[in-house]
């Protein structure tokens, strides 16, 4: 009896256990660039990955504005 698929599984959950909020993060940034780029560029300036220094570092990811 093959089995195989049930180690590429445990190793696919293993993969995403591991790297779940780097995959969470890389899937947010992506939503949300594909809404902002439906904005007119005539109204909005989008700024992507701005670091703000205010009692620690803060990153936004982007601005509408």
């Amino acid at each position: 009896m093959d089995l195989w698929y049930i180690g590429v599984l445990f190793v696919l959950l293993l993969f995403y256990k591991l790297f779940r909020p780097t995959i969470k993060g890389f899937v947010g940034e992506k939503s949300i660039a594909l809404k902002l780029s439906a904005l007119p560029r005539s109204k909005y300036l989008i700024i992507n990955n701005l670091v703000l220094n205010s009692k620690g570092k803060t990153q936004v990811s982007a601005l509408r504005g």
